[in-house]
């Protein structure tokens, strides 16, 4: 199944944005040219394009899928994600999506 996740800037005093953030799986890449200011979303339904949403969910624009969107395979799949920090101290939080029966998940 497609890559679907959704990532967020976290707010706070002295956190900066995020750009470009990346996810590899195997060997596929894929970057979503864009920059993430603190509280901001980016929603990826397994489309070739994203969501940015602004911090209570309101879609703000769509941002086009940088390469192929990686696929999830049944069973262990190793996931790296890359973000750019854009300021001193960006922190970011990932949740990765995935339909069907439920699998045990590592860190």
């Amino acid at each position: 199944q497609p890559l679907r996740f959704v990532l967020r800037c976290v707010p706070g005093e002295g956190l900066g944005a995020v750009e470009d953030p990346s996810f590899t799986v195997g060997d596929r890449k894929v970057v979503f040219r864009v920059r993430l200011e603190p509280g901001q979303y980016l929603v990826c339904e397994g489309e070739p394009r994203a969501t940015v949403c602004d911090a209570n969910w309101n879609p703000m624009r769509e941002v086009p899928a940088g390469g192929e969107l990686p696929r999830l395979s049944t069973g262990q799949n190793e996931v790296a994600f890359s973000p750019r920090p854009s300021g001193p101290s960006a922190r970011v939080e990932v949740r990765i999506k995935t339909l069907g029966a439920p699998e045990p998940v590592g860190r």
